[in-house]
């Protein structure tokens, strides 16, 4: 009990995962956002996403701007370095074309039951 005492432990973000992507991708892109590629990413609606990013300037870790983007707040900044997310590229890891495995079909392998009657 008292090793783990000494032992330093990094809380668990309060962010949902969704939240932190947004802070990603806006830290990423600047005032150079698309509101429709954030909707893409998240599989969400205009209404959901609107929501979560209103919930982010509330906190404070995201605020819109007079000239009309939203950019990351210090506290959002601080929060990408304290969880070491500030060099992470949300939009690299969408272009990684190492992303997928290239699987050729085997029909080797292909199960064909006993009694199966192929008919035209």
């Amino acid at each position: 009990m008292e090793q783990r005492d000494r032992v330093a432990r990094r809380k668990a973000p309060k962010l949902k995962i969704k939240e932190i992507v947004i802070i990603l991708y806006l830290s990423e892109q600047g005032t150079e956002y698309s509101h429709k590629d954030l909707q893409t990413l998240l599989s969400l609606n205009f209404r959901e996403l609107d929501n979560l990013v209103q919930k982010l300037i509330d906190n404070e870790y995201i605020k819109y701007t007079s000239y009309g983007g939203y950019i990351v707040t210090g506290k959002g900044e601080s929060f990408l370095s304290q969880y070491n997310l500030s060099d992470f590229s949300v939009i690299g890891s969408l272009k990684d074309d190492h992303r997928y495995i290239n699987m050729k079909p085997n029909f080797l392998d292909l199960y064909i039951p006993k009694d199966f009657k192929f008919k035209i």
